[in-house]
């Protein structure tokens, strides 16, 4: 199971920040459950092409970093 709570903010029509706080389950008997966050955004160059992004680090019961940037383009 994977549930988390997100929030975000549109500073403007180019900027949009946010963070989500998350948890996930163990997948098997050995390992432990999840506890993290994430910040991140997206820069809206124009309607249809957004540069996005984030970065986290889990909280409890792991030493897990993630991050990705990437380009959305929507039509």
């Amino acid at each position: 199971m994977f549930a988390g709570w997100q929030a975000q903010y549109d500073f403007s029509e180019f900027l949009t920040l946010g963070s989500e706080l998350y948890y996930h389950t163990a997948a098997t008997t050995a390992d432990k459950a999840i506890t993290g966050f994430t910040i991140g955004g997206s820069l809206n160059f124009t309607e249809h092409i957004h540069l996005i992004f984030s970065g986290g680090h889990s909280i409890v019961n792991a030493n897990l970093a993630t991050a990705y940037v990437g380009l959305y383009i929507t039509y």
